[in-house]
């Protein structure tokens, strides 16, 4: 859009101290691990119940062995999963690298969503901002553990090749 005359331009992107933080994290975690970072495949097969395994794992062996993890948090709606398969869709993945998240369905590549400038920092402040943390509630998740949590994580998680795959049962 046009600018009013003597208007000043508003950045697309501001780097906070949060933006900082975030970049500082992934300094130190590349330092760690090494540039480029190992790349983490998590293969998650659903079953039509809404039950899950990762490497032939089922989701109730996760929940033995890691009782403090609400893993039940992962399991969807069994109409879900129905919808989903009835819909075409066999596989879902989200592939995390250092310049954004990547998305596609079947195989179809989707818009990415780039964080190399912040952005993701300013998206875990709106979603504070704007109580998604009480979404959490009766989900297992404690908002005020998980939000701290989070802060950690994400520029792990950005630095990080994480490749993400949910396979849904085939017609």
């Amino acid at each position: 859009f046009p600018r009013a005359e003597g208007a000043a331009a508003i950045p697309f992107a501001v780097e906070d101290a949060t933006a900082a933080h975030f970049k500082q994290v992934q300094a130190d975690f590349l330092a760690a691990v090494g540039d480029p970072p190992p790349t983490i495949n998590i293969p998650v097969f659903y079953a039509p119940d809404g039950t899950w395994t990762v490497r032939g794992i089922h989701e109730d062996e996760y929940m033995a062995i890691l009782p403090g993890v609400p893993w039940q948090a992962f399991q969807l709606p069994a109409a879900l999963v129905a919808g989903a398969t009835r819909a075409g869709i066999q596989q879902i993945a989200i592939q995390t690298q250092p310049t954004g998240i990547f998305m596609s369905l079947n195989g179809k590549v989707l818009p990415h969503i780039g964080w190399q400038n912040g952005e993701l920092a300013n998206v875990l402040a709106l979603a504070t901002a704007a109580g998604l943390a009480d979404a959490l509630a009766g989900s297992g998740l404690e908002p005020e553990r998980v939000l701290p949590l989070l802060e950690e994580l994400l520029p792990i998680i950005q630095a990080a090749n994480v490749n993400l795959f949910v396979h849904f049962p085939t017609p």
